[in-house]
């Protein structure tokens, strides 16, 4: 759909360890709709740590692409890099989402 290419759209400087990511959890899922699932189900599976502080003393704090990058490796943050995380990851798939 032409209309929803706005929410596929990537940051050029994305690392790669968020498309690399995304397709390690949805392997072998072809169907978007089992593929978000599996995004969510490893988010809370309990592989991440949800903090109320915002890591700003890990060295990232925020919603960036690159945050993104640094909240994959840690495995530690709060509500928004669930969020941009989950959005980029289903982005790399090709389904359109928006945080």
């Amino acid at each position: 759909d032409p209309g929803l290419e706005l929410y596929r759209a990537l940051p050029a400087d994305l690392d790669p360890i968020v498309e690399r990511t995304a397709r390690e959890v949805t392997a072998g899922l072809d169907n978007p709709y089992e593929q978000a699932l599996a995004l969510q189900r490893w988010f809370t599976g309990g592989e991440f740590t949800y903090s109320e502080e915002a890591p700003v003393e890990q060295g990232f704090d925020g919603s960036g692409a690159q945050i993104v990058a640094a909240f994959l490796e840690a495995r530690n943050g709060y509500c928004v890099h669930f969020g941009s995380a989950m959005t980029l990851m289903a982005r790399t798939l090709g389904i359109p989402t928006r945080m």
